[in-house]
C-alpha cells in the first residue's frame, strides 16, 4: 500500500489556481488517475478552474487552502474513504456550505444513502455519465452562487434597515 506524500503546492502546480480570476474553483478528489484526469478535462472544458487530489488527506488540505466552490469526491478514496472525508469537510467552518458531489458505486443504494448522511449535496454513479455530470455540476454551482447572492443582498438590506432605525432614533433624540 502506497503511503501519502505531503502536500507540495509547487510540485503539483496548484499555485496557478491562485491566479484564476472570475472562474469558479472545483476540487476533484478521485483515487483513479485516469478517471481523475477525465474529470479534470470535463470540468475545465466547462470553464472552471480545477484542483485535483488523490486521497482524503490531500482533499482536506486543499479545501482549507483554496476554499473551492464545489468538491467532486470519490466515495472509494484510499486510506480514508470519501464518506469520512465528506463528514470532515462539513466540519470545516464556511459562510455557506460548499456543494459536494459524491461519486458512488453503480446500483449501490446503501452508498448513496451513506453519502447523503455524510453531507453530500448530490451523488452520481460510476461509471460516470459525463453529460449528467456536467448538468449536475452546473446545477450545484448555480444553487451555490444564488445562495451567496441572496446572503449578500440580505446583509445589505439588514444594514440599510439598521441605518434607517439609527437615523430615525437620532432624529427623535436630537
Amino acid at each position: 500500500m502506497a503511503t501519502s506524500k505531503p502536500l507540495q503546492l509547487s510540485k503539483l502546480g496548484w499555485e496557478t489556481c491562485l491566479d484564476a480570476q472570475g472562474a469558479a474553483l472545483v476540487l476533484i478528489s478521485h483515487h483513479d488517475i485516469f478517471t481523475r484526469a477525465i474529470l479534470c478535462l470535463e470540468i475545465e472544458s466547462e470553464g472552471y478552474q480545477v484542483i485535483e487530489t488523490y486521497n482524503a488527506q490531500q482533499c482536506l488540505e486543499a479545501y482549507k487552502i483554496f476554499h473551492p466552490d464545489l468538491v467532486i469526491l470519490d466515495a472509494m478514496l484510499p486510506e480514508i474513504d470519501g464518506f469520512f472525508c465528506c463528514r470532515q469537510l462539513r466540519q470545516i467552518p464556511t459562510q455557506l456550505p460548499t456543494p459536494i458531489l459524491m461519486i458512488t458505486s453503480p446500483q449501490d443504494y446503501a452508498s448513496v444513502e451513506e453519502a447523503f448522511v455524510a453531507g453530500a449535496s448530490d451523488c452520481i454513479p460510476q461509471p460516470i455519465p459525463w453529460l449528467n455530470l456536467r448538468q449536475r455540476v452546473s446545477q450545484l454551482m448555480r444553487r451555490f452562487f444564488l445562495s451567496q447572492h441572496i446572503r449578500e443582498i440580505s446583509a445589505q438590506l439588514t444594514s440599510r434597515y439598521l441605518q434607517e432605525i439609527l437615523h430615525s432614533s437620532y432624529k427623535r433624540v436630537g
